[in-house]
């Protein structure tokens, strides 16, 4: 018998935060990259207009653009700019660019509106306060089941959090994934494909001038669509320039997995430590990426909001990985409770604030989850808070 039947309640699709009917903000885009594009497009219509209202209203950009300079003409002076640069960077990237191309023609929208949208994780690391994230790997050994666990949870602007989506890809002669991902993007932040090979791309804290280059979601959704091992897809980041400060923890079905840590210059590896875990929020914890961290010691730029300016840009990043790793190695053989306590965990003293997983600030919140079981090549994913939602399997 099965192992996962044998251990009844302590299964996971027994718990009570997990619903078993797939719901909500779902789409299935199936052939050609711009026929998969149009799909999403036509399938978010109304939320992809109303992108431009959501910009010039989210208040981090207005914090940190002169108030001589009204916000909706920077906005479209940027959408007519992006157009002159955006072929040329994905001029490798054809797939994507045609699945943009599908998105704004679904959607009734001009190109440039996506593209703007889809350059969006660019362009925030400009700004001195990136959303965070947090993720984390979890070897076989130290998983009640025996098999590779990564979970996962996104924090993003609090006006973007309705464009969440969570999407399954079936490219032509290519492998099928599903994802998280947003409304107007080719890309995806977190995803698992058919063969097991899991994804997830936290932004990486690094004082490097970002790059005009693919945006790391784009090249996400690519390694889910070609690569079914670790490895393949290790090789095929490493020779990928990062357009900005990048973590990414990437597994397959056999529990080979590794963490990369990216700069527009440099990268380096790290693998479980000796308890058998990879803990991710947005630090870089290799000697080798020591150069292109942001110090310890460096705090936030004076103009931020809420009073951030008086803290520590590293604060959250140690304080969550911290309270991580003190949750998980509390037992030796971590039952699937565990996993729920982690991603929905509101620091020691119970209240939801900066540094801590689920995360709920004025700027942002936690917008998204998953837990992914690269082995048995499912996928349960939320939108919305751990602490508040459920999740949905998903099953290839």
């Amino acid at each position: 018998m099965p192992l996962i039947k044998l251990l009844g309640k302590k299964s996971i699709d027994s718990h009570k935060k997990v619903l078993l009917t797939p719901y909500f903000e779902e789409i299935a885009c199936s052939g050609k990259p711009y026929d998969m594009g149009f799909q999403q497009g036509k399938r978010y219509r109304r939320k992809i207009a109303r992108n431009d209202k959501i910009l010039t209203e989210t208040e981090l950009f207005r914090k940190f653009v002169p108030h001589f300079i009204p916000l909706p003409f920077l906005i479209s002076t940027a959408k007519k700019v992006l157009p002159i640069f955006v072929p040329a960077i994905l001029a490798d990237e054809k797939d994507t660019f045609l699945r943009l191309n599908g998105i704004a023609d679904g959607a009734g929208v001009n190109r440039e509106l996506i593209f703007l949208t889809q350059a969006l994780e660019i362009i925030l690391d400009h700004i001195p306060y990136n959303m965070g994230c947090t993720t984390v790997a979890i070897t076989p050994g130290r998983f009640i089941t025996g098999e590779p666990v990564i979970i996962r949870n996104f924090d993003f602007l609090n006006n973007f959090r309705t464009f969440n989506i969570i999407r399954k890809s079936k490219p032509e002669g290519k492998i099928p994934s599903m994802e998280l991902s947003f409304t107007s993007i080719a890309g995806s932040h977190t995803g698992m494909n058919s063969e097991g090979l899991t994804l997830s791309y936290n932004y990486g804290y690094s004082k490097e001038p970002v790059q005009a280059r693919v945006p790391l979601t784009c090249h996400v959704q690519t390694a889910l669509e070609r690569f079914k091992t670790t490895q393949q897809a290790v090789n095929f980041f490493l020779n990928k320039p990062f357009s900005s400060g990048a973590i990414l923890t990437i597994c397959d079905s056999r529990g080979n997995m590794v963490t990369l840590e990216g700069s527009p210059t440099k990268k380096a590896l790290r693998y479980p430590d000796k308890n058998g875990l990879i803990i991710n929020t947005n630090r870089y914890m290799t000697d080798e990426m020591q150069t292109a961290n942001i110090p310890g010691d460096a705090l936030f730029d004076r103009n931020m909001p809420y009073g951030l300016d008086k803290i520590r840009v590293h604060e959250s990043n140690e304080i969550r990985a911290n309270s991580i790793e003190k949750l998980l190695n509390s037992t030796k053989v971590l039952p699937v409770d565990t996993l729920f306590k982690v991603l929905s965990h509101h620091g020691d003293d119970n209240n939801a604030y900066d540094n801590c997983t689920c995360r709920h600030l004025p700027i942002f919140h936690t917008v998204a989850s998953a837990i992914l079981f690269p082995k048995r090549k499912t996928a349960y994913f939320l939108i919305g808070s751990p602490c508040r939602k459920k999740y949905h399997k998903y099953c290839f």
